[in-house]
């Protein structure tokens, strides 16, 4: 935190384990931060005022079971994104029942960095009560980029994508297709049919 007229450093965290720190989102009147870790394939959610860890989603200190979109179980200290860009919580989905345990969600952009993967936008379910995590749904981009990405949730409950592309997958497109040149790429998709 910084004095922004005299430019004197009123608050600092140092958060252990966390390369590469991309995206600070400030939660809940600002007392929690959730941080986003590229080089360590993780997520922390830490406490503002004396700089503790609540949990690590994802990455090799990863407090979280993570379950992949066929239910394959990853023991906590595995994770499912690699290089990600942009995690942010958007609270629980919408369109779930009030009833029973609420499971929150992170949007994040899965860069796939260094994975030989498409790169894909990810959203991550977690429920802190069993601490597991949960893949609910992906988007393949159809091109790699090793740097930057974004997914946000829509008011209207679409999932919003920015990228820039390193390379085509070209398993993923049509050789007439992958002619296509372009910069950079932001894509609307309805959720429920992608």
């Amino acid at each position: 935190e910084i004095n922004v007229t005299t430019g004197e450093t009123m608050k600092n965290i140092e958060i252990d384990d966390c390369t590469d720190a991309n995206h600070v989102q400030l939660v809940e009147d600002d007392a929690y931060a959730y941080v986003s870790c590229r080089k360590t394939n993780s997520i922390k959610k830490i406490h503002i005022e004396d700089g503790y860890v609540e949990w690590t989603l994802g990455g090799t200190d990863g407090d979280f079971d993570l379950y992949d979109l066929s239910g394959n179980k990853y023991e906590a200290g595995h994770s499912l994104w690699h290089g990600q860009h942009n995690a942010e919580f958007f609270g629980s989905n919408p369109t779930e029942s009030d009833g029973g345990d609420a499971q929150y969600e992170i949007f994040m952009f899965d860069n796939e960095y260094q994975q030989g993967h498409s790169s894909r936008l990810l959203i991550v379910s977690y429920d802190t009560s069993s601490m597991t995590a949960r893949e609910e749904w992906d988007f393949d981009v159809g091109a790699y980029t090793a740097v930057y990405g974004d997914n946000d949730r829509l008011p209207s409950g679409n999932v919003l994508g920015t990228f820039w592309m390193e390379y085509y997958d070209v398993s993923q497109w049509e050789p007439e297709d992958a002619k296509e040149q372009f910069d950079c790429r932001a894509m609307e998709i309805v959720r429920s049919t992608k």
